[in-house]
């Protein structure tokens, strides 16, 4: 794109800007779009293997020659009639003869293009940071939840105790000591709810619900859910502000300041981000 920008003939003054400018748009528009490289690609194959075909005959064409016994016959010696071209060489003839697409383009048109391809690579980026972003939340979320467990242990918290900053660690653990679930029932997440929530099915009856089919580990989900209540934000809405609120309970409960230089690093990748969201700088000078 830079280069189509510098050789534009409304941009050069060049002699030959206008040829080079043609030929990187028709470069560009082979190579940028899946289809039209898909396109090119079944061109060329189409094309070596019809000159495969051709040498293949020129191949059996000579060595039937050199069998054929000598003669006088002048009808020996007529060539070959040539045989009928694809259907899919003359609409290549027929597209070549055509006016390309670069050609009727006018400038506002490519700039605009540029323009919008532009944006959907910001947002692919965009997309892919936030991603990585919620990733390192989420660990650093299920680190601190660990580590406030065990302070917790070890300040004489009883067996019975669950703590709400660390009630999805106790809730996972829970599912993991139950995975096998009484018959005939299964389970399968709803999404359109947020979060999304496990929902528990009867088979032979096709009766639904939320609680766990059986009690004992209903009696210990509904104590993670209670402790989460007590929570100032949620883990699964919330997880930055859920992140701050278990780090700050380390600090002031347990004197526990080992996570402040990770907090540290993320909050200058954020304001790092931030920063590179509003500064609208633009890739190309149009």
């Amino acid at each position: 794109l830079r280069f189509s920008l510098k050789v534009h003939p409304d941009k050069s003054n060049h002699t030959r800007a206008n040829e080079a400018f043609q030929k990187l748009s028709a470069a560009f528009e082979i190579l940028y779009d899946r289809e039209s490289q898909q396109n090119h690609l079944s061109e060329i194959l189409l094309e070596y293997q019809e000159q495969r075909q051709q040498e293949q005959r020129s191949k059996q064409t000579a060595t039937a020659d050199k069998k054929r016994p000598n003669s006088q016959d002048v009808s020996s010696n007529k060539k070959r009639p040539r045989p009928k071209q694809d259907h899919w060489r003359e609409a290549r003839k027929r597209k070549k003869r055509e006016t390309p697409e670069w050609a009727r383009r006018k400038w506002e048109d490519v700039v605009a293009e540029m323009r919008r391809r532009e944006e959907l690579e910001k947002q692919f980026v965009r997309s892919k940071s936030d991603q990585r972003m919620e990733r390192r939340i989420k660990g650093m979320i299920w680190r601190a939840m660990k580590i406030c467990r065990s302070l917790d242990e070890r300040a004489g918290c009883p067996p019975t105790f669950v703590n709400g900053l660390w009630a999805p660690l106790y809730e996972q653990e829970v599912f993991q000591m139950y995975k096998a679930l009484p018959r005939p029932w299964e389970y399968f997440w709803d999404s359109s709810s947020e979060p999304a929530k496990r929902i528990y099915r009867n088979v032979e009856t096709r009766e639904e619900q939320e609680t766990h089919p059986n009690p004992k580990v209903e009696e210990l989900l509904e104590k993670a859910r209670k402790a989460l209540a007590t929570n100032k934000f949620s883990f699964h809405t919330e997880p930055r502000l859920f992140l701050d609120e278990i780090i700050e309970y380390l600090r002031d409960d347990h004197e526990y300041h080992d996570m402040d230089d990770d907090l540290q690093e993320l909050e200058q990748e954020e304001k790092a981000r931030e920063n590179e969201s509003t500064r609208h700088q633009k890739e190309y000078d149009y």
